[in-house]
């Protein structure tokens, strides 16, 4: 399969660069590369009905028409400012940690003898201090889905409190038993 370029669009202004790939007759690529990392993304010429009138203007008539414009915007915000989350981690012997130094590798410590070792992504950059563990992604899908799998490991105790959650997640303590 040979994949040809297109077109080349570069806003000097915010430093992106917008690459469109044509696979096949069926298939294109939008490439777009920015100040933290690159994205892209696959479509259809089938689903979306693509028309190009001059070199640069394409014609989009779909009923998919808002999803795809929802999915640029949020392309264009991941590559310009990022999607970003704090997790804390609350309790005794817990801690979030840096495998190695430049991996991204985090090692979870949550009260038991052993501890998590959990692989990011490339896409996802991460800043681990002792109780907090900062993420930063390009795909603002990609990252609540992350998120849930690193809560899975210890989700917050109703009763005490001690688990992982959110930066200022509110969290309703229940009563424990009265003697």
């Amino acid at each position: 399969m040979q994949i040809k370029k297109h077109h080349l669009i570069s806003l000097k202004k915010k430093r992106i660069s917008i690459f469109f790939f044509s696979h096949n007759s069926f298939h294109f690529s939008i490439y777009l590369v920015g100040p933290l990392g690159k994205t892209s993304f696959k479509l259809s010429y089938k689903v979306f009905q693509v028309f190009k009138i001059k070199p640069l203007i394409f014609f989009i008539t779909s009923d998919f028409l808002n999803t795809f414009l929802q999915i640029l915007k949020n392309k264009f915000i991941g590559i310009l400012k990022g999607f970003y989350s704090l997790l804390i981690v609350r309790g005794l012997g817990y801690r979030f940690r840096r495998k190695k130094l430049y991996s991204q590798l985090v090692r979870i410590k949550v009260g038991l003898k052993h501890y998590y070792i959990y692989k990011l992504p490339n896409i996802v950059k991460m800043k681990a201090i002792k109780y907090r563990l900062f993420l930063l992604c390009l795909e603002k899908d990609l990252l609540p889905r992350i998120i849930h799998e690193i809560r899975l490991l210890r989700y917050p105790d109703p009763y005490k409190g001690k688990g992982i959650r959110y930066y200022q997640e509110p969290l309703k303590l229940k009563v424990g038993k009265q003697r």
